[in-house]
């Protein structure tokens, strides 16, 4: 399987391409390609070389570009029947397929922990010294809407299992 995974870091970003090397078992066999991605812009330019690549389905991480974007996006993988990715529900209500992130709670106390964690470095704090810390919850949303449209049949035992099903 051919997938597009976009992680996006400030000012620019940079496009993932994957592509399934036959292996089997614990890994995924996924093969990287990159491509850097600084205007928004760019992001129909990654979109085009996904397909030109031969992506089967798309990853997009949120960013600064992206998020403007999710709309065009999530119309761009619907038009090419790919399966997407993501992480935020506005993606998934933009059209997206799916998403499994991080609360948004719990993301605003990540980023609140981290802004302490700077403070008492600062303070003279050995980082080796500070706990590390994992969200522990965690949000599935899918959009049920979008999978009849790409023919893709989610099974029950996951519709249960997510947080929240778009119709």
């Amino acid at each position: 399987m051919r997938a597009l995974e976009y992680y996006e870091t400030l000012p620019g970003g940079r496009a993932k391409f994957s592509t399934s090397s036959g292996k089997t078992g614990g890994s995924l066999g996924f093969e990287i390609k990159e491509s850097y991605i600084r205007e928004s812009k760019d992001v129909e330019s990654a979109l085009a070389e996904a397909l030109s690549w031969g992506a089967q389905a798309l990853f997009i991480d949120p960013g600064a570009l992206t998020y403007p974007a999710r709309h065009r996006i999530a119309e761009f993988a619907l038009q090419h029947r790919l399966p997407s990715g993501f992480v935020g529900l506005p993606f998934v209500e933009a059209g997206g397929l799916f998403s499994y992130a991080v609360t948004g709670e719990e993301s605003w106390a990540l980023v609140t922990r981290a802004l302490e964690y700077v403070d008492r470095i600062l303070r003279g704090a050995r980082p080796t010294d500070l706990p590390v810390e994992q969200p522990r919850n965690y949000e599935l949303i899918i959009n049920a809407k979008t999978a009849k449209v790409l023919g893709l049949k989610i099974p029950q035992s996951i519709l249960l299992r997510a947080d929240r099903v778009i119709e």
